[in-house]
């Protein structure tokens, strides 16, 4: 892999010999790039990407800020990665009204929405999806990478980057259950499972109104994570939380979105594999069996993260 830099002119020039930690989906979405104090050709606001062998490429991002450390010459530059970009940005309802709505061309609407923001400089949409919203509203306040992402998600789409010739673009391809065809087991890699079986299963909602006036709804999980009004757990094996939104007019609808949040945020595992084997998208579905605890696991891939040291590259993805 081939790490090119771009200054603020769009010339592009290779760096060698340095070491690469970008990660990017639901946490972080940003790097660290370190090379010797003599290669320092770097400066703020260059781009650069990773490319493989004229693949296209979603690793890359924009510097932020630079540290040099003399004690061991080197600098190490930092800042967002494509998708941090857009995460730094956040929709915003438009004045007097509540949430932002959009219906039309998922591309269009996605155009709009960087046009929106100020990013229509360096973003492009690549307008080759059909697919249709109505009325489709976005939570408020959210940022822009969050936002794209379940949006797309909606019309089981996910969001693509690439970089080329001064532009990053952005398209959408359909989501893929790699679970259907094909299973993971602890055998065949290195990974890495966190599970629960005794977690939240009575969460107490509590809307708008004060004292006894409040509106109060009682929401229970079931051994197989079915959320609905009847309770399941008691005594000792009852475990209780307290969900509060006092703004919201759908109470039961947010309460099951959030209780279902925390469900899905007890699971995790990691996986860590040799990237010229796999390759995966951030949204895509997959399935992992750990053996020693029969515990399996099918989730979309949340996170990725690339790390290139001495000419080595890794891939992690992680799902939850």
């Amino acid at each position: 892999m081939d790490l090119i830099y771009v200054n603020t002119n769009k010339d592009e020039s290779i760096l060698n010999d340095y070491t690469l930690d970008i990660a990017f989906g639901n946490a972080e979405n940003d790097f660290e790039l370190t090379c010797s104090i003599d290669n320092n050709v770097l400066d703020y606001q260059y781009l650069f990407y990773v490319s493989d062998d004229d693949k296209e490429s979603q690793y890359g991002g924009i510097i932020d800020s630079m540290e040099v450390n003399t004690k061991s010459n080197t600098i190490t530059y930092s800042g967002r990665s494509f998708h941090g970009i857009l995460s730094s940005k956040i929709v915003q309802p438009d004045s007097g009204e509540d949430y932002y709505v959009v219906s039309g061309n998922v591309c269009t609407v996605t155009s709009n929405l960087i046009s929106r923001v100020g990013l229509d400089e360096l973003f492009v949409v690549q307008n080759s999806r059909e697919e249709t919203l109505t009325d489709y509203q976005f939570e408020r306040y959210t940022d822009l990478y969050t936002a794209l992402r379940k949006m797309a998600k909606t019309l089981n789409l996910k969001v693509k980057m690439a970089y080329s010739d001064g532009l990053i673009y952005i398209y959408f391809e359909d989501i893929v259950d790699y679970s259907e065809d094909e299973e993971w087991d602890s055998s065949q890699m290195t990974i890495t499972v966190s599970d629960s079986k005794n977690y939240v299963n009575h969460l107490i909602c509590l809307g708008k109104g004060e004292l006894k006036e409040r509106e109060v709804i009682h929401l229970y999980r079931d051994n197989n994570n079915n959320i609905g009004t009847t309770k399941y757990y008691d005594k000792s094996d009852e475990i209780c939380s307290v969900y509060e939104n006092t703004s919201t007019d759908t109470l039961l609808d947010d309460s099951k979105t959030e209780f279902e949040e925390i469900i899905e945020n007890i699971q995790s595992t990691s996986i860590d594999f040799d990237a010229s084997q796999y390759t995966y998208d951030i949204g895509d579905i997959v399935g992992v069996r750990e053996n020693i605890t029969k515990t399996f696991v099918k989730r979309e891939i949340v996170k990725t993260i690339l790390k290139i040291s001495k000419g080595k590259e890794t891939i992690t993805y992680s799902i939850g």
